[in-house]
């Protein structure tokens, strides 16, 4: 017997007969979130203290990219706690998605009673027996979220994360009943409709090599920078796995290779050309323009090599030159220029991958006309262009039936 997987946060926000809390702070996206998850999969009654019926249109439409035709709006503005209890039942009887924004709002709607009660009275013996699903939108003001936690089917906390210079939404899934909950963050976007990104990056990399794979759509702008013959340098984190470096590096002559571009590869000596070279061929389903070449362990002498290559981009790992970078860093930079200066003339350009601790980064940083770095964080991969500065991208990996790398724009 399989034992059950995590849920996603799309897949709990709906679940029948479920009470979820989403937390967070101001302006982190729970209205958006609870919309987003609740309209794809049915008739959802909004009822808000704060937003206008306007407003909550406007942000389902740019999360669905239309305008809802399941979306039901109660506007009430302060009180009535008996009243909007008999809305949220009647409207769970008739199988719909009840969405209270927020729990603080309903809990200072009128003295003389006790809305707490009233909302545990809910919790307890209300939504369990209906056909429709309760999304508590919760600020934390009230001080009731420590008991949340405990009476509720489900927990979701929004947080943000400055990730190479930008904040990133993510939500941790606190607890999710009958079901396990991932130890990883969830990662969201609304910047080009909703999507939601589980930690995918634990797929076996190197099986994803071993297929043809679905070349992505140009994420950096109309303006392709693939003809510039120019330095580009791609700056790992220390968290960024040696596996996911390869399969990037792999993956960008895959992507110039189909834009008819000639590629020159440069591995380690220690690594099998002819292995790397079919494994390159059966990602792009050619090998026409790839040459996959064996650094002789001296960026001098590769230097020289390169100039035999007329038109090709150059891609390489710096680490098998960093001996040289630091036992004598004015040859590894004269080398440096040289291949600037020969990939410029021959009009093809250069790519070069370094991790964040390496010196020969400290002097090829001075040559490079743009930067890109990466960053791991708990399974999920983060690019950025940093010089210039650029937004900030998801890349998720799709393993399965077509291998899949694509850039998807998180802010």
């Amino acid at each position: 017997m399989s034992l059950p997987r995590y849920r996603t946060p799309t897949e709990i926000l709906p679940t029948k007969g479920y009470v979820t809390v989403l937390e967070g702070e101001p302006g982190i996206g729970k209205t958006t979130l609870a919309l987003a998850s609740a309209l794809a999969s049915g008739t959802v009654k909004y009822i808000s203290y704060n937003e206008p019926e306007e407003s909550l249109m406007n942000k389902a439409q740019r999360v669905l990219h239309r305008r809802p035709d399941n979306l039901e709006v109660v506007h009430t503005l302060s009180g009535g706690t008996q009243k909007v209890f008999s809305e949220i039942i009647d409207s769970m009887d008739k199988g719909k998605i009840v969405i209270l924004d927020s729990v603080d709002a309903f809990l200072w709607g009128e003295t003389g009673q006790q809305p707490e009660r009233v909302l545990l009275q809910l919790i307890y013996e209300s939504v369990k027996v209906r056909n429709g699903s309760l999304v508590l939108i919760n600020e934390g003001i009230s001080g009731l979220s420590n008991v949340l936690k405990f009476v509720v089917d489900a927990y979701m906390r929004l947080e943000a994360e400055n990730l190479l210079g930008i904040n990133a939404r993510k939500i941790r899934v606190i607890k999710d009943r009958d079901y396990p909950v991932s130890v990883f963050p969830f990662y969201y976007t609304f910047y080009d409709g909703y999507q939601v990104f589980g930690a995918s990056y634990f797929l076996e990399l190197d099986k994803v090599r071993q297929k043809k794979v679905k070349i992505w759509e140009r994420p950096f702008g109309s303006k392709s920078v693939m003809n510039e013959p120019e330095l580009f340098l791609y700056i790992l984190d220390s968290s960024v796995s040696v596996p996911f470096s390869r399969l990037y590096r792999a993956w960008l002559a895959v992507d110039y290779l189909s834009h008819k571009h000639s590629i020159v590869f440069i591995v380690r000596p220690d690594e099998d050309v002819e292995k790397i070279k079919e494994s390159i061929g059966t990602m792009a389903g050619t090998n026409l323009g790839i040459e996959v070449v064996k650094s002789s362990g001296s960026i001098v002498d590769d230097s020289k090599m390169l100039k035999s290559f007329s038109d090709a981009m150059l891609i390489a790992d710096m680490i098998i030159w960093e001996h040289e970078a630091s036992s004598n860093p004015s040859v590894y930079e004269s080398a440096i220029k040289d291949i600037v200066e020969n990939n410029t003339k021959k009009g093809s350009g250069a790519i070069l991958f370094s991790y964040r601790s390496y010196r020969g980064l400290e002097i090829t940083e001075k040559y490079a006309t743009r930067e890109r770095s990466i960053v791991e964080r708990d399974g999920h991969i983060f690019l950025r262009t940093v010089r210039p500065p650029g937004p900030l991208y998801y890349v998720n990996i799709v393993g399965s039936p077509e291998p899949e790398l694509r850039l998807v724009t998180m802010f």
